[in-house]
């Protein structure tokens, strides 16, 4: 296998991102490229949300809009990514998520369920139907018992990330150690929470074996892992940025939480207490030859 992009669902607040990024870290660390994208609601709970990571020998730019791994971690996941994998592509999933109708999906969206109703013929079909039309289009179906090895393992339900992440990741050829050093990347401040994910992932990669081949791993030297809040941050820096305000509310916050935690950026960083400062806290120091830089204050761009 050349290169692949793996997809992850579920409800917003569930640990979608967190799996990606373990799943990506790993495949990074075993010394192939990748890549990771996420697209979420603006809430904080239960709205779907999920992640792109594709890995590859080389590196490439973008994503595609087909993937050759999806892994769902709720019904909400199958509907909506219904047609997304590629022909033969692998679905990981938990049976028990494959349970009750398309119309017992509370987050899912009109549009979404008129989709549905029209790929599979049927005004409400069940979810063992929509999983049945993954397969048709030529899915390769992987079940996962989670409640079973969540409780071997002895972890939670929001552990079902990682071990929908080791899974798949075990599938497509990633070496344990790899996954491992990921996961002490991930955990390392919580060390309770390092053993358990550490123990889920050995009982994946020991209940399922590859069914895919790895790209080659020809990257060997240090890198860097960097989302895109952190690359702008460095690219401020680089351009010489002095002050940055802020008021602590997502997404504005990434880049100013970053550049607080490296000091040693010489940037000044303000938080502001109010989302409308006075104008001379958005400008910073009266200085000519200060760069200065305040992000928005909304939720978004403007």
């Amino acid at each position: 296998m050349q290169g692949f992009t793996w997809r992850i669902g579920g409800p917003q607040g569930a640990g979608v991102d967190r799996a990606a990024q373990v799943f990506a870290q790993g495949f990074a660390a075993s010394g192939r490229y990748a890549a990771m994208r996420r697209e979420y609601h603006s809430n904080i709970m239960g709205r779907h949300s999920y992640a792109d990571v594709r890995v590859e020998a080389e590196p490439r730019p973008g994503f595609f809009a087909r993937v050759e791994a999806l892994s769902a971690m709720d019904g909400e996941t199958l509907v909506r990514h219904l047609g997304a994998l590629s022909p033969g592509g692998l679905l990981v999933y938990d049976p028990e998520a494959v349970r009750g109708r398309v119309s017992g999906l509370s987050f899912l969206d009109s549009p979404a369920r008129a989709r549905a109703a029209r790929v599979l013929g049927s005004a409400d079909p069940t979810l063992e139907e929509v999983l049945k039309a993954h397969a048709e289009a030529g899915a390769e179906l992987v079940a996962v018992p989670a409640t079973e090895l969540l409780a071997e393992a002895g972890a939670g339900s929001r552990a079902l990330g990682t071990l929908l992440a080791a899974v798949a990741a075990r599938l497509l050829g990633l070496e344990l150690s790899a996954f491992l050093k990921a996961l002490e990347g991930a955990f390392s401040a919580r060390p309770e929470l390092l053993a358990m994910n550490r123990r889920l992932a050995e009982l994946a990669f020991t209940r399922f074996e590859p069914r895919r081949e790895a790209p080659p791993a020809r990257f060997a030297g240090p890198r860097i892992w960097a989302n895109g809040s952190m690359a702008s941050a460095m690219g401020k820096v680089a351009a010489g940025l002095g002050f940055m305000s802020y008021y602590p509310i997502t997404p504005a916050t990434d880049g100013p939480f970053y550049l607080e935690a490296h000091p040693e950026s010489g940037v000044a960083v303000c938080r502001w207490r109010t989302s409308s400062p006075p104008s001379t806290w958005r400008s910073g120091p009266p200085s000519p030859a200060l760069r200065r830089r305040s992000p928005p204050a909304g939720r978004g761009f403007r």
